[in-house]
């Protein structure tokens, strides 16, 4: 029977896979647009890095409580429930997020016919 023994640098490269391969999930402290859309996109991201941590995990308490106010339901032990209450806050801030897109796009401007260039120079 053989037995590996590991040096220092054997370790720390473990170490530092393993922190690499284990994907940091997003925290949500206060509930506003800006907040919302970040704490999204970055569950989005953890999930596809493989996390596995529910969102509800992921909120402060007062947060949570919030959302629970505003999706109107009681008991977030569900998984049902939980993506009730995520589909009703995301409703709340769907309004906000099609009037952003309204105003960038009124912005862009064409030249006599529609324009590829003319579209992407309005960033």
């Amino acid at each position: 029977m053989a037995i590996k023994v590991m040096n220092n640098k054997d370790t720390e490269k473990s170490e530092r896979t393993t922190a690499m391969d284990t994907p940091k999930p997003p925290f949500l402290k206060s509930l506003d647009t800006k907040n919302w859309g970040e704490f999204t996109r970055e569950l989005t991201h953890y999930k596809s890095l493989g996390g596995t941590k529910n969102w509800i995990e992921m909120v402060e308490a007062s947060t949570l409580a919030v959302i629970t106010d505003i999706s109107d339901v009681p008991d977030l032990k569900s998984a049902e429930n939980q993506e009730k209450a995520f589909n009703a806050v995301e409703q709340v801030f769907a309004s906000t997020k099609a009037i952003g897109l309204y105003d960038s796009l009124s912005a862009c401007k064409m030249e006599r016919r529609l324009s590829i260039d003319a579209l992407l120079r309005y960033n």
